[in-house]
């Protein structure tokens, strides 16, 4: 495994473990088994890595679910964008570490820069065809895309709450009422695949 790989998982266990604000450059080094000086050749900064690590580990829950969803929704015929909030309530519940990692404002932060959105948008093939099922008519790309944004802030921020911190209740609870705001995110604009 090579040094990079090394420092972008050591950090990333320990961000699970510890939180960005209680790990630092040294322990991920440390657990790494590299020079802190080889850290600065991949990153710039502790913000830096933390930022790439919330970039991949948010892409890959998006991609996880959309393909998820999607096959779900063609063995039943409901709706993508139903099956697309279900089964990330459902992924939360099963990886609670991961609502910790995407919270705590780092996910609204990292979110609304536009490179972001573009780099996802260029990782995740699935994306864009989400997106071309969530458009209503004559909608123009930026508001499809911030609704997009809108529902997964919504959806992590909730699962986080209830799964982890069990506020303002448990998912069970809290559930039907997540489902119904998702959808009116999606007002309509979702259709079948």
């Amino acid at each position: 495994m090579g040094k990079k790989t090394r420092i972008d998982e050591a950090a990333r266990t320990l961000f699970l473990e510890y939180g960005f604000e209680d790990t630092s450059v040294n322990a991920i080094v440390a657990k790494a088994d590299v020079a802190k000086g080889t850290f600065y050749t991949y990153y710039k900064d502790k913000e830096e890595i933390i930022t790439k690590t919330i970039m991949r580990e948010h892409s890959s829950v998006i991609e996880t679910n959309l393909k998820l969803s999607k096959q779900y929704c063609e063995e039943t015929g409901i709706p993508w964008c139903q099956a697309f909030i279900e089964q990330t309530i459902s992924y939360f519940g099963e990886h609670p570490d991961l609502c910790k990692l995407l919270d705590h404002g780092a996910r609204a932060r990292l979110m609304m820069k536009d490179v972001v959105v573009d780099t996802m948008c260029e990782s995740i093939p699935l994306l864009n065809e989400f997106y071309d099922h969530l458009r209503q008519k004559h909608e123009e790309d930026r508001d499809v895309r911030n609704r997009f944004l809108l529902l997964s802030q919504m959806l992590g921020f909730t699962c986080y709450q209830s799964y982890v911190l069990h506020k303002p209740d448990d998912i069970e609870h809290v559930k039907p009422l997540l489902m119904e705001a998702a959808m009116g995110l999606c007002r309509g604009g979702c259709i079948h695949v």
